[in-house]
């Protein structure tokens, strides 16, 4: 009686492990293999092709949405596309705004998430690709501070309050503009909660290595910024994009 039972439970142990390896060597092919389109530089060039102060509502959905594989979400001032693939591991957002008495773009917003697990060989792992590019009202650029590490803390500030507000203009109707809107203002806030308590590091953000702070999610960040007149620009790599330099495109998604 006692051989039966052990040899049944030998059996069901047995079993187990076959199931769990089955489980870890598919969900291993799966994400070796090849990627299903479209091609990350596609997104990439997209959104690059969108012009602030140049480009117009029509200009942007005709050259930044891939209908095949991406829903279109708009409001009276935002257009936005976004998609996933790999089931959901992999998602991006595409996002240009308006100012309501402009007809050219004020804003853009371009998010890469990469939520693939940390697998072996599959490389990257989970991290997400930020980059935005903003008109920023006179108010903010040439307000009298303190020194220029406060300026550019000042700058990031209203660039997370813009990127909240122009998601949240389209964010009920998208799941995944959703989920790329609040991982670039985790981002963002995670930022700016270190710089909060070292305002020195605002300084990093001048250079091309960027400055380096740990993300709530991602454990590792770093993020760059650059005013030039009235245009700024925030570059922001988590998880495991925070490379030694932030380069784009060619960051691998």
């Amino acid at each position: 009686m006692k051989t039966a039972i052990l040899f049944a439970g030998a059996i069901v142990m047995c079993g187990c492990i076959w199931g769990c390896g089955q489980t870890f060597w598919g969900e291993i092919a799966e994400l070796s293999t090849a990627e299903p389109p479209p091609d990350p530089n596609v997104i990439i060039t997209q959104y690059e092709g969108i012009r602030v102060k140049e480009s117009s509502a029509a200009d942007v959905l005709s050259g930044m949405v891939v209908p095949e594989y991406e829903l279109t979400s708009q409001s009276k001032s935002v257009v936005a596309s976004a998609g996933q693939i790999k089931k959901g591991r992999k998602r991006w957002m595409k996002l240009a705004a308006f100012d309501e008495e402009e007809v050219v773009v004020r804003r853009k917003y371009l998010v890469l998430a990469n939520e693939t697990p940390r697998y072996l060989f599959v490389s990257p792992w989970t991290g997400v690709l930020v980059d935005m590019e903003i008109v920023m009202e006179s108010e903010v650029i040439d307000e009298p501070y303190a020194n220029e590490n406060a300026r550019r803390i000042a700058i990031l500030k209203r660039a997370r309050e813009y990127a909240a507000a122009d998601v949240l203009e389209v964010a009920a109707d998208n799941r995944n503009i959703e989920t790329c809107g609040l991982l670039m203002n985790q981002g963002l806030s995670s930022a700016l909660t270190e710089l909060a308590s070292s305002p020195a590091l605002a300084e990093n953000m001048g250079t091309e290595e960027g400055m380096v702070f740990t993300d709530i999610n991602m454990d590792k960040g770093r993020i760059t910024l650059e005013a030039a007149e009235d245009v700024v620009k925030v570059k922001m790599r988590l998880g495991s994009y925070a490379k030694k330099k932030i380069v784009m495109p060619g960051d691998k998604y």
